[in-house]
């Protein structure tokens, strides 16, 4: 194999040896599975759920997700705009969630994302910094939560 592309296209594509079709799960499934599995379910990147930023859809959202039982949402993400973030952490205020973040690494070490070489725990060029009170904040949720 002369790459990772080069394999996938080989074993993986669809058609392919190795293919597997994915199964998607509904989000009040995957929150069901998430915790039945002794987890937190926390919403990853919300503003890649919309086309376009939108502040009054993004809280609808997360409010019907809340109702099916979300425990937490990623405030801390490299790509959030200031904004973005204190908008996201004003929505784990208002809907009683917990704060998360994440470096959203996934093994790339040059150019994985849009070119941009993510760093695992620190983001897209280190700009990523996570409180360690968040991780204290999420092992208490989790120990409210229960098995």
């Amino acid at each position: 194999m002369k790459d990772k592309q080069d394999a996938f296209d080989k074993y993986l594509a669809k058609g392919k040896p190795c293919y597997f079709s994915r199964f998607v799960a509904s989000p009040t499934e995957s929150i069901r599975q998430i915790h039945a599995a002794g987890g937190l379910a926390i919403l990853a990147h919300p503003p890649y759920l919309m086309k376009e930023w939108n502040e009054a859809e993004l809280d609808g959202v997360v409010a019907g997700l809340k109702a099916e039982g979300l425990d937490g949402i990623e405030v801390h993400y490299s790509t959030h705009s200031p904004s973005q973030t204190q908008f996201i952490a004003g929505l784990a205020a208002k809907h009683g969630l917990a704060v998360s973040g994440g470096s959203d690494f996934h093994g790339e070490t040059q150019g994985g994302r849009s070119g941009q070489t993510v760093e695992l725990g620190a983001g897209i060029g280190g700009n990523l910094r996570i409180p360690y009170a968040v991780l204290e904040a999420l092992k208490k949720r989790r120990v409210q939560r229960g098995p």
